[in-house]
């Protein structure tokens, strides 16, 4: 068998894994363990059912609330803390689902807050969002495969054989892959944006607005999803924007028409996407604001601070809890905006004291972030470690040749991506949850700098033909 055929095999048989695994695989509650069942057992992230909790009360004529159990009482507090979008997402689906079924409020939060994850309303939302998640990254082969020749891996078997890997790597596979998650649908998303853009700088997109316009919608709906993205996509659109700059002085602005035309429709499609955030929050804080996350930020940046996610730092009793409340004097008093204000003050006052200590939590924050784990799974990954060992050697020839960089459009705008996702997980805390979102531009930069020095060395190591 040819070494072509092999490459098509791998990739395909890589496809059809991801296909098997989206279907029958999951996570454990309990072990983590990855199993596999006939019957769809993935269930939702615990997130979820606060989004879905908010929702049930706006749809209920109760506002923008979030839901507060205390003993057998229950009040509700006006709250924007989660991603307006997703709150929508549950929305529309519960409008949606009311039609088919009764739906309670006990389907939603639960007796005693015990949500029951596996009951019909979650299930069958985990079971949307996964297929959804499925679909796109299925569509994203070709655009990642463009981005992979792009960036230099031209044979066409290491191509098949890359792509594979990327549908195959333990985390889009197994542990984020498994779990119904935004960020597996915002992830391909963004290797088609990327793509798309490149595509766009190299004159191999017609002029067609209705592609235009639907390019501009998924970048916009992969920033809505997951509200992490929105740094490095500003970050890539940036670099786009400047390359834009430079060839248009070169070549005059007839040879760019398209690019610019993208440009306008991107930037009306975000900014009327964005303003209804902004104006639903302006309802009903009489206050124009995108989220109320300070918490966030203070975590990444207080006396407590690990460097990577606490999942019990807002856990009444726990020591963040009595801390912030300790150094915010009335914090539960607080409406949702002065708490949002206080505790982002407390991580800005904290960095201009604490210097010293800042650039060693940094430090600290830049070790996790390259630790070879994946989410909720803090084991070494020995995928992972030769991936990231991959990018250092890339780095590392990169500053050698910075042609690499100044000369590959592809190059620089993976770069520009993994170091967008870096900065947010500097800027707050490093999560493995964020940090996903460079895997796979890490892992293309990673095969594309070892497969350019085995074919440096190949002479030594494969005799010649006589």
């Amino acid at each position: 068998m040819s070494l072509n055929n092999l490459s098509k095999y791998f990739l395909v048989t890589c496809i059809i894994i991801k296909i098997f695994v989206s279907c029958f695989g999951y996570l454990d509650e309990n072990t983590k363990d990855f199993k596999l069942s006939l019957s769809f057992k993935k269930q939702i992230n615990n997130d979820e059912s606060d989004l879905a909790s908010r929702a049930y009360n706006l749809r209920n004529g109760r506002g923008l609330v979030k839901t507060i159990y205390n003993n057998d009482s229950v009040s509700y507090k006006l709250s924007s803390y989660r991603p307006m979008f997703n709150v929508g997402l549950h929305y529309i689906y519960q409008n949606i689902y009311s039609h088919f079924s009764n739906l309670k409020e006990n389907d939603i939060v639960g007796i005693n807050q015990q949500v029951d994850k596996s009951n019909t309303y979650y299930k069958t939302y985990a079971l949307l969002v996964n297929y959804v998640s499925l679909i796109f990254y299925l569509l994203s082969i070709p655009f990642f495969m463009f981005l992979a020749n792009k960036i230099g891996i031209e044979n066409q078997n290491l191509l098949n054989v890359t792509t594979g890997f990327y549908l195959v790597f333990p985390s889009t596979l197994i542990y984020m892959g498994c779990i119904p998650l935004y960020e597996n649908i915002s992830l391909p998303l963004s290797i088609i944006a990327i793509s798309y853009l490149l595509k766009l700088i190299f004159k191999q997109v017609k002029n067609n607005s209705f592609a235009l316009l639907a390019v501009s919608l998924l970048i916009t709906i992969s920033v809505l999803l997951r509200p992490q993205s929105l740094i490095p996509t500003l970050f890539v659109l940036l670099v786009f924007g400047i390359l834009l700059l430079i060839k248009t002085k070169k070549e005059g602005i007839t040879s760019t028409k398209i690019c610019w035309k993208f440009i306008g429709i991107f930037s009306i499609v975000f900014l009327i996407c964005h303003s209804f955030i902004f104006s639903i929050n302006y309802k009903y804080f009489n206050k124009v604001f995108y989220t109320n996350r300070g918490d966030a930020f203070m975590w990444g940046h207080y006396d407590l601070a690990k460097g990577s996610w606490d999942g019990i730092v807002d856990l009444k009793g726990s020591e963040g809890f009595v801390y912030k409340r300790e150094i915010i004097p009335g914090f539960d008093a607080m409406s949702e905006i002065e708490q949002n204000n206080a505790q982002n003050k407390i991580g800005i006052n904290w960095i201009k004291a604490n210097i010293g200590k800042e650039i060693i939590l940094d430090l600290k924050k830049t070790a996790i972030f390259f630790m070879p784990y994946n989410f909720d799974f803090l084991k070494f990954s020995f995928p992972m470690f030769l991936i990231h060992l991959g990018f250092f050697m890339f780095g590392f020839f990169a500053l050698i040749k910075r042609k690499l960089i100044i000369n590959n459009s592809a190059v620089l705008f993976s770069l520009t991506w993994v170091f967008g996702v870096f900065i947010v997980n500097i800027l707050f805390f490093v999560e493995y949850r964020i940090k996903f979102f460079a895997d796979p531009y890490m892992l293309i930069l990673s095969i594309f700098i070892i497969s350019k020095i085995f074919n440096q060395f190949r002479p030594y190591f494969v005799p010649k033909n006589n």
